[in-house]
């Protein structure tokens, strides 16, 4: 999996596909590669970056001497945006099913995209909510 240099972070990702960007946030007891099955439907019509989190793969830990913050891991993410050229959609696990967390201004308002990660189910509902 490449990995991209920003600031002081190296930040390990799977990229794959071509279109929208679409840009997806693991869980905390996993990797980037619980994304491989939505990957494999997306990446016919989307850019996919799945990014590894601080502490995982080859993603820089978090070393420091202060508690860890949600911005720690929002470098990390935004690392991976700033690869995007134009709008990026952002998805992330809530209850344990893949949701649109954002959609950047000028596509529509967000859609949840519903199912069970790496599912049939999940993986077709997928696509009409990203467009």
């Amino acid at each position: 999996m490449p990995i991209i240099r920003a600031n002081s972070l190296n930040v390990e990702l799977s990229d794959s596909g071509t279109g929208p960007t679409v840009v997806l946030i693991h869980s905390s007891v996993s990797g980037n590669r619980q994304w491989r099955s939505l990957t494999a439907v997306l990446a016919p019509n989307f850019r996919v970056l799945a990014v590894n989190l601080r502490g995982y793969g080859e993603t820089t830990r978090f070393a420091g001497t202060r508690t860890q913050t949600l911005d720690d891991q929002v470098a990390v993410v935004s690392a991976a945006c700033n690869l995007a050229k134009g709008p990026i959609r952002l998805v992330d696990l809530r209850r344990g099913e893949p949701t649109l967390v954002l959609r950047t201004p000028g596509r529509g308002r967000a859609h949840g995209i519903r199912g069970t990660p790496g599912s049939r189910q999940s993986s077709h509902r997928a696509v009409p909510a990203l467009t």
